[in-house]
């Protein structure tokens, strides 16, 4: 995959945004499987630059990410 596209997986997973060489990277939004919805930068697959995670839980985290990791 490369460009812009969707990814719906039957576990609930799904991805709309950017990839390059089959992973996500660039700007997308993500829901997991578990409920909670990132919408952001990413890198080769990973959560990574600015982005805003909302959490099953009703937590939300705005900021900085590196390697999938809150940073800041």
């Amino acid at each position: 995959m490369h460009g812009n596209g969707t990814c719906n997986l039957k576990n609930g997973f799904k991805y709309e945004g950017e990839w390059n060489n089959d992973k996500r990277h660039g700007n997308g939004t993500c829901t997991f499987y578990n409920g909670d919805k990132y919408e952001g930068e990413w890198k080769e697959n990973k959560r990574h630059g600015n982005g805003t995670c909302a959490f099953y839980n009703g937590d939300k985290y705005e900021g900085e990410w590196k390697e999938n990791e809150m940073h800041g």
